[in-house]
Parts: structure tokens; C-alpha cells; sequence
């Protein structure tokens, strides 16, 4: 069943992802800009993967019956999930090829430099992991989601738990999340660690999908405000006693949990259409796949014209932001276009 607010809670969550991966973009340096409220900024925006995973979580149940049968739910995530990813993914292997035919048929003596890079491809690394250095390892996010559908007899077995004993396990994955931290790092342990400090966003979107109803006639404007500004706080915090709190307990895991039931009752109980937000779910999952391509490209473009200007101002930072995300979106439109349905086998729509 179609949820107007889970749709646009995705177009907010690819705003994030896409922000957060240009603190340093080009001519932008905020990611250096030290002033408190921008550091809190950084620090609210950053990590919003947890948003896609909860809202992962909340359909799991409708799309997974949908599909009646394990093989056929697995099946067409590999085609419209892990597809995609395996495209993109391999451009890496595609401009090691391309450089070594340039490089020989110019003669060029660093055929043998991306000769040697080809002999040593990591392909478990680069295809299981996500690590690749034309898309920066931010497709990491697939293989991990991949294994959470591989699981997902388990998480069908925990949603017809007793209410206790669902919360009960719930509260414990917290626990061991708000100490554990998210890896940022990419491989196969790393991965498994990940898989476990993002189980808690999961399990709560199952449960949420299942009490949806009760949340929304108990939440109010007042329960909403005092979440975000609880939200803010512990960013403020964070950021105060970095130091002493940063390394010892998650509370941005805490943050992400706060503001994924503020957006989504927001989303809700709000009667604007928020047109641009539909059109960006719309196109989220082509975007998360195109955007390091444009990020690499605006990288290259201002090493091109050798422009020496850096700022940290945030206005710099929200124009170069902006650009990458309109830019993947007109892309992912543009993809669709052409190949209609086909592009779900590209960029997963």
C-alpha cells in the first residue's frame, strides 16, 4: 500500500545523503568550518543513510507479502537493487580498460601502471563491499541492504512476535548500537558491523508500519516540536563534549531515530503537497546512484580550470550542494526518459 509520507520521507532522506557527501565539494571547504552551529549542521545531516534503512523497514512487510514468496521478493531486489549497483560499480573497471587502450594506442608509458591496476583488481572488495574510487564507496549502502533482504525471513518471524517481546529486542539492538557506532569503513567484517548498528532503524520501521495508526492519534504538534528540539540538543551536545561523548556513545544514532518519527508524522499530518519532494522520491534511487558520478565531475571540472578559491561559507556549500542534486535528478529524468522502463535495470526505477 502507497504511504504519502514514507514516499516523501524518501525525497527528504536523498536530500541528506546528497548534502552530506559535499562538505568538501570543489570550491567548498565547510566541512573544515568549525563554528558551532555549522558543525551541528554537519552533524544532523550526516549519517541520514539510517533514514533509508528505517523506511526500509516500514515497507518490508507490505512489499514482502506482495511478493508471496521468499525467491520472488530476492529475485527482484537483485534486479532492481543490486543491478544497478553492479553497473555502476563496475565503472571502475571500465576506465581502467579505457586508459589502457588510450595508453597504448598513444604509446604511453603508463599502460603498464593501469595494466598493473587491472592485474590487481580487488574484485570481492569493489563488488561485495562497494569500494570503488570513481563512486567515492558510497554505493557501500547496497550490499548492506542486500543482506538485510537476505534475512528477511527472520525479520518476518520478528514482526509476528509478541508487541513485548518485539520491543524488548528492539530496545536491546539499541543498546548495542548506541555503543558500537557505524563503520565507515568498507569490508566484509565492517559490513557485518554495519549490519548490526543499522538493525535498530529496520526493526523500528517494521514496528512502526504496525502501529502507525496508534502513534499518529497520540503524537501532537507539542510532541513534535519537543523531538526536534530534543534532536538539536543532542547534536549541540555532541558537538560541545565531542571529546568525551563522541567515542564512547552514539548520540546521533539517537538523533536519526528522533527525526525519522518527526518527518514521517509530520509528512503526515501536513496538508501541502510538497510537489519538488515527490518528484525527488520519485527519483531518489536514481539519484543515490548518480550523484558520485556528478560529484566526480564537478571534482574534475574545477581542477580543469585550476580555480584556486575555497570557502567554508555555507552559502557556497548549499549552492554546490544544490547543483549536485538538481544535476543527479535532470540526469536520472533524463535516463528514465530514454529508456522507460528499462532504466529500472540502470538506476533502479
Amino acid at each position: 500500500m502507497f504511504r504519502e509520507n514514507i514516499h516523501l520521507f524518501r525525497g527528504i532522506s536523498i536530500i541528506f545523503v546528497v548534502f552530506s557527501h559535499c562538505y568538501n565539494l570543489g570550491v567548498c571547504l565547510f566541512g573544515e568550518n568549525d563554528n558551532s552551529i555549522a558543525t551541528t549542521f554537519r552533524m544532523s545531516i550526516s549519517g541520514s543513510s539510517s533514514f533509508f534503512v528505517f523506511i526500509s523497514g516500514f515497507l518490508f512487510l507490505s512489499i514482502y507479502k506482495a511478493n508471496q514468496e521468499y525467491k520472488q521478493f530476492i529475485y527482484k531486489k537483485i534486479k532492481f537493487v543490486y543491478l544497478p549497483f553492479l553497473i555502476f560499480i563496475s565503472l571502475d573497471l571500465v576506465y581502467l580498460i579505457f586508459r589502457i587502450i588510450l595508453s597504448f594506442i598513444s604509446n604511453n608509458s603508463k599502460y603498464i601502471y593501469y595494466w598493473d591496476r587491472i592485474l590487481n583488481f580487488d574484485f570481492y572488495s569493489t563488488y561485495f563491499n562497494g569500494n570503488s574510487f570513481i563512486t567515492f564507496g558510497i554505493l557501500w549502502y547496497i550490499p548492506f541492504i542486500m543482506i538485510v533482504y537476505l534475512l528477511s525471513p527472520i525479520f518476518l518471524f520478528y514482526s509476528q512476535c509478541k508487541f513485548k517481546i518485539k520491543i524488548s529486542i528492539l530496545l536491546i539492538s539499541f543498546l548495542v548500537s548506541f555503543m558500537i557506532f557505524r563503520s565507515g569503513q568498507a569490508n566484509t567484517l565492517l559490513l557485518f558491523h554495519n549490519l548490526i548498528y543499522f538493525l535498530p532503524f529496520y526493526l523500528l520501521g517494521i514496528v512502526f508500519y504496525q502501529i502507525e495508526d496508534k502513534i499518529y492519534l497520540n503524537v501532537g504538534s507539542f510532541h513534535l516540536l519537543a523531538l526536534f528540539l530534543v534532536s538539536l540538543i543532542l547534536g549541540m551536545i555532541n558537538f560541545t563534549f565531542s571529546n568525551i561523548l563522541m567515542k564512547t556513545y552514539d548520540l546521533m544514532m539517537i538523533q536519526k531515530i528522533l527525526l525519522c518519527l518527526v518527518f514521517i508524522v509530520i509528512l503526515r499530518i501536513s496538508k501541502n503537497e510538497f510537489p519538488l519532494l515527490h518528484t525527488l522520491a520519485d527519483f531518489s534511487f536514481g539519484i543515490y546512484f548518480v550523484h558520485p558520478i556528478v560529484l566526480l565531475l564537478v571534482e574534475q571540472f574545477i581542477k580543469y580550470l585550476h580555480i584556486a578559491y575555497k570557502s567554508d561559507i555555507f552559502l557556497v556549500y548549499f549552492f554546490m550542494s544544490t547543483f549536485v542534486l538538481i544535476s543527479s535528478l535532470v540526469i536520472s529524468m533524463s535516463i528514465r526518459k530514454l529508456l522507460g522502463a528499462g532504466s529500472k535495470y540502470f538506476i533502479g526505477i
